[in-house]
């Protein structure tokens, strides 16, 4: 497993323990997470977008199905279970020379 691909599954262990502090860490000061109902543009409003989006959720389950990288961007296949509900979700992630998360693009399906 490469860095790019530790710091994804870190991503995502902060994500579903809902670790805003680490997250953060983590996020370029000029993110981008675009998925099928949002678009949100900067660190801070994604911070806000999460904290907001945990207070919504009780539980969360996500398990990894398949993690590639290739150059600076990782793809990542999962399967999401937000208070029992299931989903199905593919993201891409691409870093900064920095390693730090620079745009996430989910898909649903």
């Amino acid at each position: 497993m490469n860095s790019l691909e530790k710091i994804t599954k870190k991503y995502f262990t902060y994500w579903k323990d809902k670790n805003i502090k680490e997250l953060s860490k983590l996020f370029h000061d000029e993110i981008v997470l675009q998925d099928w109902e949002n678009l949100i543009i900067g660190k801070e409003a994604l911070i806000k977008f999460n904290i907001e989006f945990f207070k919504k959720v009780n539980e969360i389950d996500l398990n990894i199905i398949n993690l590639n990288s290739f150059k600076s961007t990782s793809f990542c296949e999962l399967k999401i279970h937000l208070d029992g509900n299931g989903i199905s979700v593919l993201d891409k992630i691409q870093f900064d020379e920095n390693q730090l998360i620079k745009n996430i693009r989910a898909f649903k399906g």
